[in-house]
C-alpha cells in the first residue's frame, strides 16, 4: 500500500554536540575540520569559541580556502544536501556568528546573526540583523537579510536547506525564506564566526530532511514525496516503484492497472457480428452499413476539427 506524504517534513538526526570538551583546539578532534588550519576553534568548559577574530592577515592562519572571511568555519560529519544545521550562541560584543551548510570547496550557505555595535556595546543595541549569504567560487552574496530584536541572552540560529528552499530561523521563528534558482549541492555543515573575539557556541546539531517521513533521508530517498521505506526499484532506473510511472512487476510485464486481454474468446462464448444500441430508433451500429456510415462520419468530423484547429494556429 502507498501513502502520500501530507504532513510536514520530518527530521533524521545526523549528529549533535552539546559538550565541545574542556580545553584545546577542536580542529582534528572528534571529526571537526576548521577553515583556518593553524589558529582555529577552541573548547572551553564544554563550549566552543573561535580563536581568531579574522582581523589579521589570513595567510597567518594557513587557510584551506582563499583566506577570506567566509573561511572561518568549523564543520564535521558527512556531506549533506537537504538538511538543517542549528547552533546556540551568545556574545557580549559586536560580533557576527552563525552556521554554515552545503560547504563544498569554495561554495557554501551562511546564516549569520550580526550585531554591528561599534560603538556602542552590544547590550545597548535595540536591533540586530540576520543575513543569508550564498558563497560560490569564493564570492559571497547577501541574498536576504532581516532586522531582529537584539538578544540579551543566548540565541538559536538555524539554517535549513530543502531542494531549492533555504530558510533561516532565529530563536525558532522563520525570519528568512529564500528560493535559490541554482541551489548548491551537498556539503558539510557546522559553525561560523567573524570578528568574534568574545562569542561562545554552546551546542550544535545537524538533522537530515525526510520529506515523506518514511525513515529515509531525502538525500538518498528514491521517492522523496511518497512513503516507501523499502526503497524498491524493480527496473533499477533510480526512481522508486512507489512513484515510478511505469513500474514493472516480477514477471517483467509492465503494470498498467488494466487486466490483460484474453488472446481468444472462451470456448463457449459467442462473438456477435454487430452491437445493437437501444436508442429507440432501431438503428444497428457495428458490422452493418449503418455502423460503417457512423464510423465514416466520426472520422470526417474529427478531420474537420483538426483542420480548423490547425488553420487557427499562428
Amino acid at each position: 500500500m502507498i501513502w502520500i506524504a501530507t504532513a510536514l517534513a520530518a527530521d533524521i538526526p545526523a549528529w549533535s554536540v552539546d559538550d565541545f570538551g574542556v580545553s584545546g583546539q577542536l580542529a582534528g578532534t572528534n571529526g571537526w575540520t576548521a577553515g583556518y588550519a593553524l589558529d582555529s576553534w577552541e573548547a572551553h568548559d564544554g563550549s566552543a569559541s573561535p580563536a581568531s577574530d579574522d582581523s589579521l592577515e589570513p595567510n597567518e592562519f594557513g587557510a584551506f580556502g582563499d583566506g577570506g572571511a567566509q573561511d572561518n568555519w568549523l564543520v564535521r560529519g558527512e556531506p549533506a544536501r537537504d538538511a538543517s544545521i542549528k547552533a546556540r550562541w551568545s556574545t557580549v560584543d559586536d560580533d557576527s556568528y552563525g552556521v554554515v551548510a552545503c560547504l563544498d570547496g569554495d561554495a557554501l550557505y551562511l546564516a549569520v546573526h550580526s550585531q554591528d555595535a561599534a560603538p556602542p556595546p552590544a547590550h545597548l543595541l535595540n536591533t540586530s540583523t540576520v543575513l543569508l549569504i550564498r558563497v560560490e567560487d569564493g564570492v559571497g552574496d547577501v541574498v536576504a537579510e532581516e532586522t531582529v530584536p537584539a538578544p540579551d541572552e543566548a540565541v538559536t540560529l538555524q539554517l535549513r536547506v530543502n531542494d531549492d528552499k533555504v530558510h533561516v530561523r532565529f530563536d525558532g521563528e522563520t525570519v528568512i525564506a529564500f528560493v535559490d534558482d541554482d541551489p548548491l549541492g551537498p556539503g558539510m555543515a557546522g559553525l561560523y564566526a567573524y570578528e568574534c573575539g568574545d562569542c561562545t557556541a554552546f551546542s550544535a546539531e545537524l538533522v537530515l530532511v525526510d520529506e515523506d517521513d518514511d525513515g529515509v533521508a531525502d538525500d538518498v530517498d528514491n521517492c522523496e514525496l511518497v512513503v516507501n521505506p523499502d526503497q524498491e526499484d524493480f527496473d533499477e532506473d533510480g526512481l522508486g516503484d512507489a512513484c515510478d510511472d511505469t513500474p514493472r512487476s516480477d514477471s517483467g510485464i509492465e503494470e498498467t492497472g488494466e487486466p490483460e486481454p484474453d488472446s481468444e474468446p472462451p470456448p463457449d462464448s459467442d462473438t456477435p457480428d454487430e452491437v445493437v444500441l437501444d436508442t429507440g430508433c432501431g438503428c444497428a451500429v457495428g458490422g452493418g452499413p449503418a455502423g460503417a456510415g457512423l464510423l465514416v462520419l466520426l472520422v470526417a468530423t474529427s478531420s474537420r476539427r483538426r483542420r480548423r484547429a490547425c488553420s487557427s494556429r499562428p
